[in-house]
């Protein structure tokens, strides 16, 4: 997934299910140089500091998948 699509997945999740990432952790994820679904979607939630993350994994990794 490139760059720019990662971002615009990043700001989907901002306004669809409120996983808005503060600017540094956005970027760290944008930059991260291999990335498939679960590597953005334990990203994602390690950002959000959620430990008990329940089915926001699989949705994560199924936005990815989609994007």
């Amino acid at each position: 997934m490139q760059p720019e699509t990662r971002e615009a997945l990043l700001r989907k999740i901002c306004v669809e299910w409120g996983f808005c990432l503060g600017p540094d952790d956005a970027q760290r994820i944008v930059d991260m140089p291999k990335i498939d679904a679960e590597a953005f979607a334990t990203a994602v939630l390690a950002a959000e500091r959620m430990t008990e993350h329940g089915d926001w994994k699989r949705q994560l990794m199924q936005a990815f998948e989609s994007a």
